[in-house]
């Protein structure tokens, strides 16, 4: 285990590397997929690939938010991420997920038409 810390600039990195490993045995099942099942995933039952909004959460992004969480929670400098927060904060834009879903949908298929590619190879 490691020391109970809640305070970020007192963490010591090198306590900080953890794995987890299940207890017991576990089993799994492998197959290859040339893209059939996803394909057909996405014909039948399109909603499983699709985003919506979720209760509770804003249905708005500002891409530069991950200069913050870089900032603060990787290099562990939050003199920058505030400088961040000033830039950037309220530059939020509005989602939209048909649009998103559309995206999300071709890059998919685009993925699918990869795989075949490169498996007849």
């Amino acid at each position: 285990m490691w020391e109970e810390n809640n305070t970020p600039e007192q963490i010591k990195k090198e306590n900080r590397i953890v794995e987890f490993w299940p207890d017991g045995k576990t089993s799994y099942t492998m197959f290859e997929d040339d893209g059939k099942f996803v394909e057909n995933d996405l014909k039948e039952e399109k909603e499983l690939f699709e985003l919506e909004k979720g209760p509770g959460y804003p249905d708005t992004a500002n891409s530069d938010a991950y200069l913050i969480g870089k900032a603060r929670y990787k290099d562990h400098d939050e003199e920058r991420a505030r400088e961040y927060e000033a830039k950037y904060s309220g530059k939020e834009k509005q989602i939209n997920f048909e649009v998103v879903n559309s995206v999300s949908v071709y890059e998919i298929k685009k993925i699918i038409q990869q795989m075949r590619e490169i498996l007849e190879k």
